[in-house]
């Protein structure tokens, strides 16, 4: 089934949500030819034929649970927050209300319309959800106890910034393959690097580990993603004996 199929098989559909309430999902209108192009000039890579296909048909779903009122698979209706130092050409797909987004990383040797990560804000986290846009929908309507949104979504986040998982230091990365230990080299000590090129759900990164000013670099080609380590602070006791000691 591909995601025209699967955007008219959705349609209509009912599914009871978190709170046992009934919900349906509907279909939005289609974008137009010319959207379409315009959508596809600012985009890194190709258009997938089948995404193109699919726009022309509806631009996406409404009445989904976990999202704040609808997914656009164009991203043009969505204003939800991206992180540019990770993913500078991303397409915001769906927000869930609370500023937060799921956004499609999208880079010039992608070849398909994802994969999608959550961008979350507090804790200012970044979260591999999914492959493609078709397991996104997959998951948005699955029943409760089967999701993987809302109580997974969160407390996959919450590990990520508690346990910072799959952090990796220059030495580390060292003795993994040429390209990690090539990008390690040239950043240098100060670095740490998380490999999120075959990520499974709940792979991520603290993209504020070190506070506001937590510096990223990405790899150029690849989904590898470095955290730069500030110098360690003085302790208090060196900072008032340094004080002490000044004629």
């Amino acid at each position: 089934m591909d995601i025209t199929d699967r955007l008219r098989w959705l349609d209509g559909k009912s599914y009871t949500n978190d709170d046992g309430e009934p919900r349906q999902l509907r279909l939005m209108p289609p974008l137009t030819p010319g959207q379409i192009d315009g959508l596809a000039a600012g985009l890194p890579c190709p258009l997938p034929d089948e995404i193109r296909r699919a726009l022309l048909v509806s631009a996406g779903l409404s009445g989904a649970e976990h999202v704040d009122d609808t997914v656009d698979l164009s991203g043009l209706s969505q204003s939800g927050q991206w992180l540019e130092e990770f993913s500078p050409h991303a397409v915001s797909i769906a927000c869930d209300g609370c500023g937060n987004s799921w956004s499609l990383d999208l880079w010039p040797q992608s070849r398909q319309w994802g994969p999608v990560f959550y961008i979350s804000h507090d804790p200012p986290v970044v979260v591999f959800q999914c492959s493609t846009i078709e397991e996104f929908l997959e998951q948005l309507v699955r029943q409760p106890k089967e999701s993987d949104m809302g109580d997974p979504l969160r407390a996959r986040v919450d590990r990520i910034w508690g346990q910072n998982p799959g952090l990796l230091t220059p030495s580390q990365a060292a003795h993994k393959d040429p390209t990690l230990a090539a990008f390690a080299a040239e950043l240098g000590e100060p670095w740490e690097f998380i490999d999120l090129r075959t990520p499974v759900l709940g792979d991520g990164i603290s993209w504020g580990r070190y506070g506001p000013d937590t510096q990223l670099k990405r790899h150029p080609q690849e989904r590898i993603v470095a955290i730069k380590r500030p110098p360690a602070r003085p302790s208090l006791w060196s900072r008032l004996f340094k004080r002490a000691s000044s004629p």
